[in-house]
């Protein structure tokens, strides 16, 4: 999910024009065909208190900031995205006002309440797990289990070096202990 990055929204009751700042920079309003006003957002801070300036100077060349719209988010700053933005919000109320939408939060679970779970699962009292589902069981609370190339189990917390015997390693791993002792073809 992304984090909302919220800059001010300045409009121009003229619509698509440029407009020459007090510090000389050109700025670009791009007209809203919804509403024939042209709309401008930076993320330039020094921008900003210009065209905060030119506002605060009458609406100097007619730029304003709209109070029904005064920010915009800029990972919504198309208007395809402003408007999928509005939907899925819609969407989601509506879910919620329905009761179909539940905030069930963070389910975080351990081994030993995982066992437990499947254990409340029996439906007979005193019925026992069989040996397949022992194992099933077992399986999913375990840690992970390391097997090296020849089948052995690895014990997890230490670290073995298994030795294979001449002329039974693959071409690659001939290839690999050749590059380790230093061996080249």
């Amino acid at each position: 999910m992304t984090v909302e990055a919220n800059v001010t929204l300045f409009k121009n009751s003229h619509g698509n024009v440029q407009i020459a700042l007090a510090s000389g920079v050109l700025v670009a309003f791009l007209l809203d065909p919804a509403t024939g006003q042209g709309r401008f957002f930076t993320s330039n801070k020094k921008l900003e208190r210009d065209l905060q300036a030119a506002v605060d100077n009458d609406n100097e060349f007619g730029v304003y900031i709209d109070p029904a719209e005064p920010v915009i988010d800029l990972n919504a700053a198309t208007p395809i995205e402003q408007l999928e933005k509005k939907l899925r919000a819609k969407i989601m109320q509506e879910l919620l006002e329905g009761g179909k939408l539940v905030d069930a939060g963070i389910s975080v679970q351990n081994p030993a309440q995982t066992t437990q779970a499947i254990a409340s699962t029996t439906s007979v009292p005193g019925a026992q797990l069989t040996q397949e589902q022992q194992a099933l069981q077992d399986s999913q609370t375990a840690q992970p289990v390391l097997v090296d190339s020849t089948g052995q189990v690895v014990n997890s917390t230490e670290t073995t070096e298994v030795v294979q015997p001449e002329g039974s390693n693959s071409a690659a791993l001939s290839a690999l202990e050749k590059l380790k002792g230093g061996k080249t073809s």
